[in-house]
């Protein structure tokens, strides 16, 4: 008869193994024995990846998890729901998901990371309101919240507190893009920021001002708005990516330690262009900021969907333009293909 090795485990350990298991099949242990029934109760850690048809059963599913746990300290909390269907409980979700947040940041978490995901895309249907403890826990270390949404508070300069914050990802929308400035300025150690951009208004400017940031990432989702602009001071940036429509980009500093920029931009469609639509104005002439701020870079991936942006670049040799000279690889893609026409000569030139 072999030996039971794990029944001769303190709690402690086992309590330890079952925080590195997603949440539902940690809760799932406690039918092995009378000794197990309760040890799940305990993990620190949460996590739950799920889709859902009926609305009511995940919520229920949450709230009974949420209301067993009795570890004073929930250092992670992972939660990913992927709606198959579209509902008409929208109101319902949203208001068990504040809640749900209020229970989590109680209990000093380290890392939030909360996503909502359609079959669809974004289900503009489903607006989340966003507690203002989130952004008041001191304990937090990373925070990603993938959610369309509102944040409502009184006095945006002083509800924020998040000394210890070093990564922040966030899904920003009309309702609270105003917010994005102060937020990443009372950031004192953001070292890696995603702002993932769901905008329709058609105009937004950003400050992205951050003294230790080495990691940006900027997403444009679609066309909605219209003029969008970026000015960003932060000299210690070593990685940046850019992806969708381009913007304005406006860098107050030129991070000279820079070692990887990848672009990938994107034609908009003839459903998006308005009457007013001037490629030259409104898409192409957007690069020349970008290219100041990156021009000491050491590694450049250009991707282009559905335009010839190195046709573009190849005519701004005769202007005013940054010489790359730190610039060592190079890597060129038209949609999936790799680039085969000239290259400017504006990244091959050394000083």
């Amino acid at each position: 008869m072999e030996e039971d090795r794990i029944r001769d485990l303190p709690d402690s350990l086992l309590i330890t193994i079952l925080s590195f298991l997603p949440i539902n099949t940690a809760a799932s242990t406690s039918v092995l024995s009378r000794r197990w029934q309760y040890l799940w109760t305990h993990v620190n850690h949460f996590s739950l990846e799920t889709a859902f048809d009926n609305l009511h059963t995940f919520i229920t599913s949450v709230d009974h998890i949420l209301s067993k746990l009795t570890s004073p300290k929930i250092y992670t909390f992972n939660l990913q729901f992927f709606l198959r269907q579209s509902t008409e409980s929208s109101a319902q979700l949203s208001s068990c998901f504040v809640p749900w947040l209020h229970q989590i940041c109680r209990r000093d978490p380290k890392i939030i990371n909360v996503g909502f995901h359609h079959s669809h895309g974004f289900y503009s249907s489903l607006l989340f309101h966003i507690p203002t403890c989130v952004f008041e826990t001191r304990s937090l270390i990373e925070l990603d919240l993938y959610l369309p949404g509102y944040i409502e508070f009184k006095a945006p300069t002083t509800f924020i507190n998040l000394p210890n914050l070093k990564k922040l990802s966030l899904l920003v929308c009309d309702s609270y893009c105003y917010l994005i400035d102060t937020l990443i300025k009372s950031l004192p150690f953001l070292e890696d920021l995603k702002l993932s951009m769901n905008l329709t208004v058609d105009v937004h400017c950003f400050a992205i001002s951050a003294s230790n940031l080495k990691n940006l990432f900027i997403g444009m989702n679609d066309w909605g708005s219209k003029v969008c602009r970026f000015v960003i001071d932060a000299p210690k940036l070593e990685h940046c990516e850019i992806h969708g429509y381009l913007a304005f980009y406006e860098f107050f500093t030129t991070p000279i330690d820079l070692q990887m920029v990848l672009i990938s931009v994107e034609e908009p469609s003839d459903d998006e262009k308005d009457d007013d639509f001037d490629m030259d104005y409104e898409y192409y002439s957007l690069i020349l900021g970008l290219l100041q701020g990156i021009s000491c870079v050491r590694s450049l991936v250009l991707i282009s969907y559905g335009v010839d942006i190195m046709s573009y670049l190849n005519g701004l040799d005769g202007i005013d333009v940054p010489i790359f000279s730190n610039l060592i690889d190079l890597s060129l893609y038209n949609d999936t293909r790799p680039y085969e026409g000239p290259i400017t000569r504006l990244l091959l030139r050394q000083q």
